[in-house]
């Protein structure tokens, strides 16, 4: 889980600091990794190979859409409203989620961090020795970075 403060100005121009959590679960992850076109670590391999920063995109905000959530308890992690829909799509539509994309385009592999900060622990670590091994190519600055934006509770 990823607990994300961000400082941003909402539509009246009023300034909010508030922290945003973000996680992927084992089963999401599991669903998430079948959409992808060769699963997630062959995904990212391509991604990072063809530094196709559209797709990037657009990967960066499948899992802000999957993984934004209200964290009301250690426990409790709530990622729909009562009708069913997603509280990602209404973050996605706001000023908060635009200074958290400038933010992470800030620095190269900052969407990486962010993404991989989502995901289960275990799914983590096997990304993570995935890096190591040279699975991913150009991967070397991802998973070394100290990721400061991860709060894996």
């Amino acid at each position: 889980m990823i607990a994300k403060p961000l400082t941003y100005h909402d539509y009246d121009e009023k300034e909010h600091t508030k922290t945003f959590f973000f996680s992927i679960n084992q089963t999401e992850f599991a669903l998430l990794n079948n959409r992808l076109p060769n699963g997630f670590e062959g995904y990212i391999t391509r991604l990072m190979e063809d530094h196709d920063e559209e797709k990037i995109l657009d990967l960066l905000m499948l899992f802000i859409i999957e993984g934004y959530g209200i964290r009301e308890s250690s426990d409790d992690f709530i990622k729909e409203d009562d009708q069913g829909r997603k509280l990602g799509l209404r973050f996605k539509c706001s000023e908060a989620c635009d200074t958290l994309i400038e933010e992470l385009l800030t620095k190269e592999n900052n969407i990486w961090a962010f993404i991989i900060g989502m995901l289960p622990a275990k799914v983590q670590a096997k990304v993570k020795e995935g890096f190591k091994n040279g699975t991913f190519k150009d991967a070397d600055n991802i998973i070394s970075i100290s990721d400061p934006i991860t709060d894996n509770t």
